[in-house]
């Protein structure tokens, strides 16, 4: 059984909404959006073309 390796190095960006109460991570480049998965109504998970985060 081989282990597919999804290490990648990203350029990112953050920004806190106090009023919201949430952490917002903005991947700068390189990233291509695949989809999200929503964990609970807190947590949005979005992951690449190659299923990363």
């Amino acid at each position: 059984m081989t282990k597919k390796s999804l290490e990648k190095q990203f350029l990112m960006e953050q920004d806190y909404d106090y009023q919201a109460d949430s952490l917002l991570l903005y991947i700068k480049k390189d990233y291509n959006y695949k989809r999200s998965v929503r964990l609970d109504d807190d947590i949005i998970l979005d992951f690449d073309e190659n299923d990363a985060l």
